[in-house]
C-alpha cells in the first residue's frame, strides 16, 4: 500500500507548480509528500543565476533542496515499498544517476508527461540554443559535436533496457500526448500502465466553468503576459530577448489603447509567473490591471483573449474565447517568431503586427471576433484532453489508481 509520494523535480515550486503537482489533495487523502529539487545538479546554470525561488512558505517541511548526487543517493536509499514517486525528469545520460539509484533500490515510480510537456514548452530554450550556437561555431564543430552526441545518446538507448527498470505508470492527456515518451525517452515498456487524464487548464476549467460571471460595468479582454523581455529561459538558453522593453511595451500599450477605443473593453493583464521582480520595478503596462495566478478567472470572463504564443491558450479554447494573434517588427526577427506564427496558424489566424500602424487599422477595421468551433475542438482533443476521460480533477484520477497499489 502507498503512503508516501515523492516528486523528483528541477524547477521551484510556487502557486503555479504547487497546484500541478496536486499536494493538497494527496494531503487530504491521507498520503505523506515529500519534494525533491535536483535543480543544483541537473541545471546548475540556472540556479547559479536564479537560486531558489521557491515560496517556502508553500511548500513548508515537505520540500527538499538536493545540491548533490549523494545526497540523493543518500535518499533514495532509505526508501521502501509504501514509496510512489513521480519522476519529472526525462531519462538521459546526464539524470540516468536518478533512474539508476531508483532501479537498484527496486522503488516504484511514474512519470507525469503533462508536467513534463509543460516543462518542455515553457523552459524550452531549446530552439532558441541550438540557433545561438550555431551562430557561435563552424559547421565542421557543429557536425564533430552531434556526431559524438548522437553516438553517446544512441549507446545510452541501447543499454537503457537492461540497466533501468522501466516506469510503472505514465499519465497522458490529450491524444498527441503520447509523443512526450519519445521526446523524454522515457523508460516505458509493454507493462507500463497509461492512465488518461488531462492537462491542468481542465482542471482550472472544471472549477472555474459554474463560477458567476463577475458583475462588472465594463466588458473586459484579457492580455496572455509572455514575459518576452525578461524571461528566464533567455539565462537558461544563453541567449537574448528579441524585443526590448522600452520599444516593446510602448507598443503594447498603444495597441491596447485602440482595442479599448474598438470594442468598449478595459484590457487586463494575465501575469506571466516567470516575470520575477522585473514588473516590480517599473509600470510597464501603464497603469493597468495585472493579475497574477487568475488566468482561467480572466479568462472565463473576458470578451476575447490577446497573445502572442501561450500554453495558456488552452483556457480560451476551453472557455470558447475568440483569440487574436499579436507581433511586433522585433519579435518578427527574434527566436519567439516561429512559435507566434505556428500557434496563430494552427487556429487559421495572422499575428497582428502592433508596430505596423497600417496593419494595425487594417485589422481593426476587418476583424470580426470569432471562433471556429471545428479547430477549437481539435485543439481540446489533441492537446487537452482525450475524449472519453472522467470529469474530474487530473489527480484525483491519478489517487484512484494509487490506491490499486
Amino acid at each position: 500500500m502507498i503512503s508516501r509520494v515523492i516528486f523528483i523535480i528541477s524547477y521551484p515550486i510556487r502557486d503555479q507548480e504547487y497546484n500541478f503537482l496536486g499536494i493538497d489533495l494527496l494531503v487530504r487523502n491521507k498520503y505523506d509528500v515529500e519534494i525533491w529539487n535536483l535543480m543544483p545538479v541537473i541545471n546548475p546554470e540556472v540556479f547559479r543565476h536564479q537560486g531558489d525561488v521557491t515560496d517556502a512558505g508553500l511548500v513548508s517541511d515537505k520540500y527538499r533542496l538536493i545540491h548533490v548526487k549523494e545526497d540523493f543517493k543518500n535518499r533514495i536509499s532509505n526508501l521502501g515499498s509504501n514509496d510512489f514517486l513521480f519522476v519529472h525528469v526525462g531519462c538521459t545520460l546526464k539524470t540516468y544517476f536518478i533512474y539508476r539509484a531508483i532501479t537498484k533500490k527496486k522503488l516504484r515510480y511514474g512519470n507525469d508527461l503533462l508536467l513534463l510537456e509543460f516543462y518542455f514548452k515553457s523552459q524550452g530554450g531549446e530552439t532558441a540554443d541550438l540557433i545561438n550556437r550555431i551562430k557561435r561555431v563552424t559547421v565542421k564543430k557543429i557536425l564533430a559535436r552531434l556526431s559524438v552526441l548522437q553516438c553517446q545518446n544512441a549507446v545510452f538507448r541501447f543499454v537503457r533496457p537492461y540497466i533501468v527498470n522501466p516506469s510503472r505508470l505514465i499519465v497522458r492527456g490529450g491524444n498527441k500526448s503520447l509523443a512526450f515518451v519519445k521526446i523524454y525517452d522515457l523508460p516505458v515498456a509493454s507493462n507500463t500502465k497509461t492512465l488518461l487524464a488531462h492537462n491542468i487548464d481542465y482542471d482550472a476549467y472544471l472549477l472555474q466553468k459554474d463560477k458567476p460571471k463577475w458583475g462588472h460595468n465594463k466588458n473586459i479582454a484579457v492580455f496572455l503576459d509572455g514575459c518576452v523581455c525578461f524571461h528566464p529561459n533567455y539565462i537558461r538558453s544563453n541567449c537574448k530577448s528579441g524585443a526590448t522593453p522600452d520599444i516593446y511595451f510602448s507598443e503594447l500599450s498603444a495597441f491596447f489603447r485602440k482595442i479599448e477605443a474598438r470594442w468598449d473593453v478595459e484590457v487586463i493583464i494575465a501575469k506571466h509567473p516567470r516575470g520575477g521582480n522585473e514588473y516590480e520595478r517599473k509600470d510597464y503596462f501603464e497603469g493597468r490591471r495585472t493579475m497574477s495566478y487568475r488566468t482561467p478567472e480572466l479568462v472565463a470572463n473576458s470578451q476575447f483573449v490577446i497573445l502572442h504564443s501561450s500554453m495558456a491558450i488552452g483556457h480560451a479554447v476551453l472557455f470558447k474565447k475568440p483569440v487574436i494573434f499579436i507581433i511586433t517588427e522585433q519579435l518578427k526577427k527574434g527566436q519567439d517568431a516561429e512559435l507566434i506564427n505556428g500557434q496563430a496558424a494552427y487556429f487559421g489566424k495572422k499575428p497582428v503586427n502592433i508596430s505596423n500602424q497600417k496593419e494595425v487599422s487594417k485589422f481593426l477595421k476587418e476583424e470580426q471576433l470569432g471562433i471556429d468551433e471545428n479547430i477549437y475542438d481539435t485543439y481540446k482533443d489533441d492537446v487537452i484532453k482525450t475524449p472519453g476521460t472522467p470529469e474530474m480533477q487530473r489527480w484525483e484520477i491519478i489517487i484512484d489508481y494509487l490506491k490499486t497499489l
